[in-house]
């Protein structure tokens, strides 16, 4: 799970991508520290994962006061302290239940990407109709990740009944905006006469 989607596919959006979260930083805005966290933790394409710097970035979130940006309502910051209290970053206690808590929060006011952490979260306990629904409020909103597993909800029936046309409609917006998984359940799915 990551704050950072789309970036990382070549080197040099990676690397203006990083540099305005820099200069985010140097503004004072904590979400940009945690963003660089979020990309040291998982890691991508042109970036090696290294944990050190991941806490590094989350302790400069912490010091730029992150939580109470949160707090005081900014649902960037608030979906951000989220993963860092799901990933016990900057010295913040791990805790999944303040994690869902704070995404909660974003994802009440819209944050397609908090709703869409919302629904793996959700998925992963095995709460399928809870994961189904922020899959559903993400999807609406163009979100390419909520999109394809909005279709395989349907395709499997995690949350709401079977239905292949709808499995379909939704892979195949998330297969138009690029996404790699979706467009191999596409093809999946023409495979196996499923539309």
């Amino acid at each position: 799970m990551s704050l950072l989607r789309g970036f990382g596919k070549n080197q040099i959006s990676l690397n203006n991508a990083m540099f305005f979260f820099q200069k985010a930083i140097n503004s004072g805005y904590a979400p940009g520290a945690v963003i660089m966290a979020s990309i040291y933790l998982s890691g991508c394409v042109h970036v090696t994962k290294d944990s050190s710097k991941a806490e590094e970035f989350g302790k400069i979130g912490v010091n730029l006061g992150i939580r109470n940006l949160a707090l005081s309502g900014d649902i960037h910051a608030q979906h951000a302290f989220g993963f860092m209290r799901l990933n016990g970053l900057g010295g913040i206690i791990k805790d999944s239940i303040e994690a869902i808590k704070w995404y909660s929060r974003a994802a009440d006011t819209g944050n397609a990407e908090a709703q869409f952490n919302l629904g793996v979260l959700f998925e992963n306990e095995g709460e399928f109709t809870k994961a189904f629904k922020y899959y559903e409020m993400a999807a609406k909103q163009s979100h390419a990740d909520s999109q394809n597993n909005l279709g395989i909800c349907y395709f499997n029936g995690d949350g709401v009944e079977t239905n292949f046309e709808m499995a379909t409609k939704w892979n195949r917006l998330a297969a138009g905006q690029g996404h790699p998984l979706a467009q191999c359940f596409l093809g999946y799915f023409y495979k196996s006469n499923k539309e």
